[in-house]
């Protein structure tokens, strides 16, 4: 959980390349991950504006944002990295099997296993998310390139 003030402290433990180990994300990580939720809402806000309205006065703006998030996604790959090494703790491992090492966090509680109806309410969300997406541009899972989708658009 984000703590306010935390970040100031967070750096200084950067520079002295000492972080404390975190059970959740560190402050620098927290406003990565809300940065990329923010970026990727305004992508799919941009692209919904040029796809629908055709409004192309988004173009730009969603190429700049969508370029900033895939940037931003490989700045938080190199920390998540960078971080695993000066914690020594493996925070992918972690990611992908939800445990840490448990001495290292001994106040931490295990979190309990979602629940039949938060397990249905994601896969409804994403469901509709993809439902969605296919309303406005039947052809969005398929691969093609830009150009291919820029003739398509103008057809």
């Amino acid at each position: 959980m984000f703590r306010s003030g935390g970040l100031g402290h967070h750096i200084g433990e950067m520079v002295r390349f000492k972080p404390q180990p975190a059970l959740g994300h560190n402050p620098l990580g927290w406003m990565s991950a809300f940065l990329m939720l923010a970026l990727s809402a305004v992508t799919i806000w941009t692209g919904a504006e040029i796809v629908l309205r055709r409004n192309e006065a988004f173009e730009e703006l969603h190429e700049i944002i969508g370029w900033s998030l895939l940037g931003l996604v490989a700045i938080h790959i190199a920390a998540v990295l960078l971080m695993s090494a000066l914690a020594r703790e493996s925070l992918i491992g972690a990611m992908i099997t939800g445990k840490k090492n448990a001495a290292r966090h001994p106040d931490a509680n295990d979190a309990r296993r979602p629940g039949l109806a938060a397990i249905v309410f994601a896969l409804a969300v994403a469901g509709g998310f993809a439902w969605g997406v296919i309303q406005m541009d039947p052809q969005a899972f398929v691969p093609r390139t830009t150009e291919e989708a820029e003739v398509e658009k103008e057809d």
